[in-house]
C-alpha cells in the first residue's frame, strides 16, 4: 500500500511538473521571403574567360522556420529555432573548348541555408499589438550547386558541396523584431524581420521577412 501511495504521488508530481512547464512554452512557424546578399557576392567571369564559374543565384528567396520558446516571465524568452532558406538561379551558356560545344541552357541551381539559432527574446511593448526584439547566435550548415568550366583543362564539373563533403559551416549573430496580435485564447498572428551578420567572415548574411502564427500553451 505505502508503495503504491508513494507511485501515485510521484507519477501526480511529474503531472504537476509537466504541466507547469508546458504553461511556459509557445511554438512558432513563420514563412516569407529572404534575401540573401552571399548568393550574389560572386565573380563568375565572362564567355570569353578560360574560366568560368557559374554560382551566382537570385538574392530573393524563401524562408521558413520554427521556434520552441521557453518563457522566463512575461517580458523574456528564450528560443531555440531552426530556418531553412533557399535560393535559385537559373544559367545559360555556349562555349567552344578545343573544338568541343558545350552547351548549358535554362539549368537551374541553388543555395541552401539552414540556420540553428539560440537566443532570447524580449518585450517591448504590449498594447493592442505586442511588439518584442530578438537577439542570438546562429550556426548555418549550406548546401550549394555550381558548374565550373577550366578552358586549361578542358572540363566542365557540376558540383553540389554541403557541410558533409566541403566543411561549409559559417557562425554569427542575428537580431530582429516582431509584432503579434492576440486571435484566440492560445493562437497568436504576427510578422517578424531579422538580420543575420556573420562573425567568421564579417560579412551581412541575410535578412528574413515573415509572417508568423504562435500556439502558446498556457
Amino acid at each position: 500500500m505505502k508503495k503504491l501511495i508513494l507511485f501515485f504521488l510521484s507519477v501526480c508530481l511529474s503531472y504537476g511538473i509537466k504541466a507547469q512547464l508546458y504553461k511556459k512554452i509557445s511554438a512558432e512557424i513563420n514563412y516569407g521571403i529572404g534575401l540573401n546578399y552571399f548568393v550574389i557576392d560572386y565573380n563568375e567571369g565572362g564567355v570569353n574567360s578560360s574560366e568560368i564559374n557559374l554560382l551566382k543565384k537570385n538574392k530573393l528567396g524563401s524562408i521558413t522556420g520554427f521556434d520552441i520558446k521557453y518563457h522566463l516571465n512575461k517580458k523574456n524568452k528564450i528560443i531555440a529555432g531552426f530556418s531553412k532558406s533557399i535560393n535559385k538561379g537559373v544559367k545559360s551558356l555556349y562555349k567552344r573548348i578545343n573544338n568541343v560545344d558545350i552547351i548549358i541552357k535554362d539549368f537551374k541551381i541553388s543555395h541552401t541555408n539552414n540556420y540553428f539559432q539560440l537566443g532570447l527574446e524580449k518585450r517591448i511593448s504590449s498594447n493592442k499589438n505586442i511588439f518584442d526584439g530578438q537577439v542570438g547566435l546562429f550556426i548555418i550548415n549550406s548546401e550549394q550547386q555550381e558548374i565550373s568550366l577550366d578552358g586549361f583543362s578542358d572540363i566542365v564539373i557540376f558540383k553540389e558541396r554541403n557541410f558533409k563533403n566541403s566543411n561549409l559551416q559559417e557562425g554569427g549573430i542575428f537580431g530582429g523584431i516582431k509584432f503579434e496580435r492576440k486571435i484566440d485564447s492560445k493562437f497568436y498572428i504576427g510578422f517578424k524581420s531579422n538580420i543575420y551578420f556573420l562573425l567568421s567572415t564579417g560579412t551581412l548574411e541575410a535578412i528574413s521577412f515573415t509572417p508568423t502564427l504562435s500556439y502558446h500553451f498556457n
